[in-house]
């Protein structure tokens, strides 16, 4: 069902929308440190509606989603298509970093997966946990959506970035019939609107019993704000692994525990 991937080149576009990084400060007070971290798997499926194919591997992913809504975490990442976030430009940068080939295509956890049994690595990256975790708390103030990011561990980690992004639901095909294979009227899912932290992820410390903490807050009056989600995942930073430590997810305007 795969078919090969197809390179375009685009003009970066200069977005209105702005996102600002607030800060970032460390809570001493061990009272507050979570018992346990809920441990969540990130699905990062790459799609484009050039891709028939991606039709089935869009079914899949959102079966997956619906079979384990609080374990799995769904981010669809489009690249060749009026969809594609422009900036910063991370689907080439994945595509590359991961040398993938052909769509549909997922990253989970940041692993390798050459075929469609997403379900099953799925299942086996949510019995891996690493003792680590995320609390998001959001808040939308007229046009602008602030994000409070705790995370915490129980063991010393090195080299750990923090990746977060702005998914959006039910965003129509970008014109009639657009998606392959669709079937007219298309909708699509988990769409990859917006990196708030840089593409690679923000470099963070990330030391037993210590709660840290980052704030970011992204202008959203082009989207719909009842659709939007946050999505913020702790991973490793070296060039031979980029493996997820834990990942968490909310509704905008919502707040999720460790």
């Amino acid at each position: 069902m795969n078919i090969p991937f197809l390179k375009y080149s685009k003009v970066l576009a200069i977005l209105s929308l702005t996102i600002l990084l607030i800060g970032c400060t460390k809570d001493e007070n061990l009272n507050n440190f979570p018992s346990a971290f809920t441990k969540k798997v990130i699905i990062e499926e790459f799609s484009g509606e050039w891709c028939a194919s991606c039709v089935t591997g869009t079914k899949k992913f959102l079966e997956i989603l619906r079979n384990s809504p609080n374990t799995a975490i769904g981010v669809s990442i489009h690249s060749g298509d009026p969809l594609e976030l422009q900036y910063p430009a991370i689907a080439p940068f994945l595509i590359s970093e991961f040398d993938i080939k052909y769509f549909p295509f997922a990253l989970i956890d940041r692993t390798i997966d050459e075929s469609l049994d997403w379900d099953v690595l799925v299942d086996q990256r949510t019995q891996i946990k690493y003792n680590a975790g995320l609390k998001l708390e959001t808040e939308i103030i007229d046009n602008s959506l602030n994000i409070i990011i705790k995370y915490a561990s129980t063991v010393d980690f090195d080299n750990v970035l923090l990746s977060v992004y702005l998914t959006e639901d039910n965003v129509p095909e970008s014109s009639p019939g657009a998606q392959a294979a669709g079937g007219g009227n298309y909708i699509h899912q988990k769409v990859l609107r917006e990196v708030l932290s840089s593409k690679i992820g923000d470099p963070i410390q990330l030391k037993k019993e210590i709660i840290y903490q980052k704030e970011y807050s992204i202008n959203i009056s082009k989207y719909k704000k009842t659709d939007l989600n946050i999505v913020a995942f702790l991973h490793f930073g070296s060039s031979s692994q980029y493996e997820v430590i834990n990942s968490n997810n909310v509704k905008a305007g919502e707040s999720s525990d460790w």
